[in-house]
């Protein structure tokens, strides 16, 4: 069970966080659901000293497409390409999709498959915020998931999450594995989110919305990082599946 050094003066208790975070989550899911941004993503390979040895950049219009089949959340992105430069084709680069919900770990529908520690103060970018450190319990439901050579692994997350109290939004998430996938020859994965806050037009309150996305993965013989920066958002009238994909060797 994961726990605090003493919670600070003025910090929630953890079930009043767990609920309004969690209904502010369902409302991130609704939301996100009829927006569209542009979306830039480095994909980089690095040598063991971790240099470049290897990038592409793309920029995408991003759309994602939000709905529940039977108890599962489930996340589609569209990407259509804008533009690309870079790569060499001889060289596998890392495909990642679906962090910008890594979220979802404080979504009822997961809840039950972590544990969470008591809420501390904190401060980030000079914002006031709750940190609760979270991690998946073995076995539990996963928001995420490796593709590695046609088959899902669900991954196994622990982390921690800052969470601004006046809207309950999550602002920042970073995780890394809870558990060993050198079976499926993943060394390392961490990744790190951070939302920003959207007004739009004829909009009252601000949407708090993807803003960078940074993974990192490594094998036992090769490294990637990708970057991930969502901008430009735009109502976009419409009616999520965490996928990290390993390049084949």
């Amino acid at each position: 069970m994961l726990c605090a050094c003493g919670l600070a003066s003025g910090a929630p208790p953890l079930p009043d966080v767990l609920l309004s975070t969690g209904r502010a989550v369902e409302d991130f899911w609704e939301k996100f659901a009829v927006v569209n941004c542009t979306e830039t993503v480095s994909q980089q390979k690095l040598d063991k000293d971790g240099r470049v040895i290897c990038r592409k950049d793309s920029t995408f219009d991003y759309v994602v497409l939000a709905h529940k089949e039977s108890q599962d959340l489930v996340v589609e992105e569209s990407r259509v390409l804008l533009r690309s430069a870079g790569k060499d084709k001889n060289t596998s680069l890392l495909v990642t999709n679906g962090f910008p919900v890594l979220l979802f770990v404080f979504h009822p529908v997961f809840q039950g498959s972590f544990e969470y520690s008591q809420p501390t103060q904190d401060v980030l970018d000079g914002r006031q915020v709750l940190q609760v450190r979270f991690r998946q319990a073995h076995g539990g439901r996963s928001p995420s998931c490796l593709r590695l050579r046609g088959r899902d692994y669900p991954l196994e997350w622990m982390g921690t999450a800052w969470i601004e109290p006046q809207s309950n939004s999550v602002v920042k998430i970073a995780a890394t594995l809870g558990s060993s996938m050198e079976d499926a020859g993943l060394q390392a994965l961490s990744a790190e989110v951070s939302y920003a806050p959207v007004k739009f037009n004829g909009a009252g309150q601000e949407q708090w919305l993807p803003s960078v996305a940074i993974i990192q993965a490594q094998t036992p013989k090769q490294r990637w990082q990708n970057t991930h920066r969502f901008t430009d958002y735009k109502h976009f009238t419409v009616d999520t599946s965490t996928k990290t994909e390993l390049p084949k060797h």
